[in-house]
């Protein structure tokens, strides 16, 4: 039996997972998901986060700098594809992680210059 992209993405370590077509690779990750396509060559990254329309928080981004950083150091990976979902690319950064911050507190600690 197929496991479904869900069942594969249960585990934590990465594990190959047989579809039509060929192999692809999946990997666990809280807010995205990562498929290794095209006979290993390209790697899939999309943004998971449906509910907040993938808004950009620390979480996130934490699993996508070291999806990236997985991929670059890939010496078989020859191209990486960054997508979003069908509503969203990103709503831009999570106002939630922020609510609890004024101004000045954000702008001390310079919250989202790490972005750049």
């Amino acid at each position: 039996m197929i496991p479904t992209k869900k069942e594969a993405l249960k585990n934590s370590d990465t594990k190959s997972v047989e579809k039509e077509g060929g192999q692809v690779e999946a990997s666990a990750y809280e807010n995205i998901i990562v498929e290794r396509k095209e006979d290993g060559k390209v790697e899939f990254i999309q943004l998971n986060r449906p509910k907040a329309l993938n808004a950009l928080c620390d979480a996130l981004f934490d699993d996508l700098i070291d999806a990236l950083k997985k991929a670059d150091k890939d010496p078989d990976v020859q191209a990486i594809v960054l997508t979003g979902s069908e509503k969203a690319f990103a709503a831009g950064a999570d106002i939630k992680e922020m609510c609890d911050k004024d101004y000045a507190t954000t702008y001390a600690t310079d919250m989202l210059g790490w972005w750049t």
